[in-house]
């Protein structure tokens, strides 16, 4: 920051904004824990996702063709705070891949996709799965 913004008591702006009001595009990265709401015919999704480096699940927003819980999410977007809804992470690119954890394996399968499995039989299938592969 230069003398003189100092001198007027100006603040620097924090490291998300860049010069023009714009904002760095951020990466985001983590499990989809839930999938809040997904439209058929636009792609736009709301996600939650336990993404690396934060605490809390955080709310995701994007398009995507398909999506489901237990899916490994990797995002490039910009944090907006919504009025109504709070913080979120507004992705312009989502990219999902096959979960490969354990965890994520069993949220995949009781994610509803496969009539007839649901969260309890996932949770079965992943424990018998993992101590057959695993012994």
């Amino acid at each position: 920051m230069d003398e003189s913004r100092k001198e007027r008591g100006m603040r620097e702006a924090p490291a998300a904004f860049v010069a023009g009001g714009d904002q760095r595009h951020e990466v985001l990265a983590g499990l989809i824990e839930r999938v809040t709401f997904h439209s058929q015919d636009s792609g736009f999704c709301v996600l939650r996702i336990k993404a690396r480096g934060h605490r809390d699940l955080v709310t995701t927003i994007g398009h995507a063709a398909m999506i489901s819980a237990g899916e490994w999410v990797t995002a490039s977007g910009k944090w907006t705070n919504d009025h109504t809804h709070g913080l979120q992470f507004r992705a312009r690119f989502l990219k999902t891949s096959t979960p490969t954890s354990l965890d994520g394996i069993e949220k995949d399968l009781g994610s509803g996709m496969i009539r007839g499995i649901g969260p309890v039989y996932a949770k079965r299938m992943v424990k018998l799965s993992a101590r057959t592969c695993l012994t």
